[in-house]
């Protein structure tokens, strides 16, 4: 594993996630070291001299490993080397001992095992997931090793009874029930082919329901392999950067999964004593996870848990593209002309491109014609100013707290998607905007787009 580090030389810029570090922690100042050494040579060279003083109190230097000769038996080495193997104490390194048949010394010390990993915002931060002390080694169980204990194996194995995983027990080797809901880009969904089979993307169930009985009837079925049970209607192919996200989620932690759509399209709000949509559906049990655009707020957060956000983003108006004019520039141009040049030849009996009528009936009609290309082109110079200025009106918003919201003129409609983070936004920070403006909401994101149009 390398040369152990000290927790100050940990740092987390351009390492891997999962990377193991080990080191020495609450190490003590070299002195103390120093002074336990000298402390146990005392104590030795003290209960050797009681003993033999002779071979302990020795003016030239001896070596442990010195072989006895023929008139001392043992060496002053080995006689002091053994007392020294003899000595132990609690000195202030902690518990200090001399390794038999070796020369080196045992001091107390503690060494951490840590773990590159993302804490709570997403960054990649230290975590201490094993200790060793004493020569045991203890593991922290945080869910932060690979594969699992003996213990969760067991949990694992009572909460996969009939398929289905269950709240506190690993999701490795289990299947999760997953609801989701159709939002471009993040969600997609397509038909399934001749087979009932997705060639691309997830299979998932658009059964219109959020009632467990049924669900679980359906993904029995499936599981059986009797998709002709299930309605074809039913079946679809759920695509897109959340499913993606999810299959990548499910591989790398090992399980697998029930797809359905949320039965009522909607992203949850408190209403009628209760949690609506994907929040009803987590609360109820129904699902086990939503997989989604799914947005954070203070409402949803106490009631269930959220991972770290991969995408945020802030409240954006969509307005509709303004038409242009009621008649086209080449339209206006040859009514224009048409209308000058009989004016011309009727009014100053000039010849012009046309040829001026001898008679009064066709002066007439010329003169009427003439009439009719003045009213169109006054009708088309309104309108032109009318939509040039209600397009000005209507596209300088500032945001959310401009007055044109506020204070909205007179068939000026706009709206936001039903029970969405947006409008439990709204309805806190502008109630009277929002009593306005709730007439005009759309179940769904696309149905609000397509209103637009």
């Amino acid at each position: 594993m390398g040369y152990p580090l000290s927790p100050d030389m940990l740092h987390t810029i351009g390492l891997p996630l999962g990377l193991l570090a080990y080191g020495e922690v609450d190490r003590k100042p070299l002195d103390f070291y120093i002074s336990d050494a000298l402390q146990l040579v005392t104590r030795a060279v003290a209960a050797a001299t009681v003993v033999r003083p002779d071979l302990a109190l020795i003016q030239n230097m001896v070596n442990c490993y010195d072989k006895p000769n023929k008139h001392e038996l043992p060496s002053s080495g080995q006689y002091l080397a053994r007392f020294l193997s003899n000595t132990s104490f609690t000195g202030l390194t902690g518990p200090v001992s001399v390794q038999r048949n070796a020369s080196r010394v045992e001091t107390s010390q503690r060494v951490h095992v840590w773990s590159l990993r993302r804490d709570a915002v997403g960054q990649p931060t230290w975590v201490t997931v094993g200790s060793w002390e004493g020569g045991q080694l203890e593991v922290e169980e945080q869910g932060l090793w690979q594969g699992s204990s003996p213990r969760q194996r067991a949990e694992a194995q009572r909460g996969r009874e009939g398929g289905r995983w269950r709240a506190g027990t690993p999701v490795t080797g289990s299947r999760i029930r997953v609801v989701t809901l159709v939002e471009h880009p993040f969600v997609f969904t397509r038909e399934v082919d001749e087979d009932g089979n997705c060639p691309a993307g997830q299979y998932c169930l658009d059964a219109g329901t959020n009632s467990t009985e049924m669900l679980e009837r359906y993904f029995k079925e499936l599981s059986l392999g009797n998709r002709s049970f299930i309605p074809a209607e039913y079946s679809k192919c759920c695509y897109g950067y959340c499913i993606d996200l999810l299959e990548k989620l499910a591989e790398d932690l090992h399980f697998d999964f029930d797809l359905y759509i949320v039965g009522d399209g909607k992203y949850g709000a408190w209403k009628g004593g209760r949690w609506t949509g994907l929040v009803g559906d987590l609360l109820s049990g129904v699902a086990d996870m939503a997989v989604t655009s799914f947005s954070i707020n203070s409402a949803r957060s106490r009631v269930i848990d959220f991972t770290s956000p991969f995408f945020s983003t802030s409240l954006g108006i969509q307005r509709a593209a303004r038409t242009g004019a009621p008649i086209g520039r080449l339209a206006a141009t040859a009514l224009v002309n048409v209308a000058l040049n009989l004016c011309y030849a009727i009014l100053f009996g000039r010849t012009v491109s046309s040829k001026t009528p001898k008679c009064w009936t066709g002066r007439f009609l010329m003169n009427l014609w003439a009439i009719f290309c003045l009213l169109v082109l006054s009708s088309y110079t309104a309108n032109l100013a009318a939509v040039m200025v209600g397009e000005k009106t209507f596209e300088e918003l500032s945001g959310v707290h401009d007055a044109k919201l506020h204070h909205p003129s007179h068939g000026f409609r706009f709206g936001t998607v039903r029970e969405s983070s947006a409008e439990d936004y709204m309805k806190k920070s502008f109630p009277e905007m929002h009593e306005y403006m709730r007439r005009f909401n759309e179940p769904t994101t696309p149905d609000g787009v397509s209103t637009l149009k």
